[in-house]
């Protein structure tokens, strides 16, 4: 796992007490990584408490949070999803049904209502029933009621989502596997870019953008960063060690980078992380 507190100018290495499959930040410090049923939480960025709160055949791919409520995304070895939402920053968590019976969640989103103390999550991934499809369930009311959304590039039958995230506007931004789409009214979706590159995950804060991806056959990371709400895109690449199996997580003040522990060597989970003010 390698660390930068200079905004990836240069960095240092340590040990992380799980492979991650999703990562979550809270602050610049205060740091979760999630992997299969495990959960490591460190508050000084350095020192990690681990936990397994998931059942045994419980794989958690994804992690959102907005203040103390988090919810974990992902999918249990027996082929139903797994979605579980914690009202205490983790220290215990709740299933919460979706309607979905047999398929796999691999992400979520979740932003607080501006009219009410409900949340707007967003879950995705892939629904086995009669086959394969992907899909994109919305919930305005803390995972209560659920409603499908159309997914972008779903003209392909092969269509996967690999990333969502939600700006300040209410726009989200989506990755599938060489493009990111936008729409704003969650109906519609527009392509923004376009790449040869193969995407992997997304995230963002505010209006603030990273996508994960790497190269074909390579073990070169990038980060698609854009500052803009999508307007504009920057391609930063960033060159690691094969041997590394970590995360990536870019923000202003720290970021840690690392592939993903596969032969293709994508990028495994990305997040933002909040300088305190």
């Amino acid at each position: 796992m390698l660390r930068s507190r200079d905004g990836g100018a240069t960095f240092e290495s340590g040990a992380a007490p799980i492979a991650p499959s999703a990562v979550l930040g809270t602050s610049s410090t205060d740091l979760y990584l999630f992997g299969g049923r495990s959960l490591a939480h460190t508050d000084d960025g350095i020192h990690f408490q681990v936990s397994e709160p998931f059942s045994t055949d419980a794989i958690v791919k994804a992690a959102a949070a907005e203040e103390s409520d988090f919810y974990v995304a992902g999918f249990e070895l027996g082929g139903a999803p797994l979605l579980a939402h914690s009202r205490d920053r983790g220290a215990t968590w709740t299933p919460v049904a979706t309607g979905i019976e047999r398929g796999r969640f691999g992400g979520v989103v979740v932003r607080a209502e501006s009219t009410s103390h409900a949340h707007d999550v967003l879950v995705f991934g892939v629904e086995q029933a009669g086959g394969s499809r992907a899909i994109l369930l919305q919930s305005h009311d803390c995972g209560a009621t659920w409603s499908r959304l159309p997914v972008p590039g779903s003209s392909r039958e092969d269509v996967r989502l690999l990333g969502l995230c939600a700006l300040d506007s209410g726009a989200l931004i989506a990755a599938t596997s060489d493009t990111l789409w936008q729409t704003a009214d969650r109906q519609t979706w527009e392509p923004v870019r376009s790449t040869t590159l193969e995407l992997d995950v997304l995230a963002c804060d505010h209006e603030t953008i990273v996508a994960g991806a790497h190269e074909p056959g390579s073990k070169k990371l990038h980060a698609l960063t854009s500052t803009d709400a999508g307007r504009t895109w920057t391609d930063r690449g960033v060159p690691v060690a094969q041997s590394l199996e970590s995360a990536l997580v870019v923000s202003k003040g720290a970021f840690l980078v690392g592939p993903a522990p596969s032969p293709k060597g994508q990028v495994s989970a990305i997040a933002l992380l909040r300088s305190r003010p």
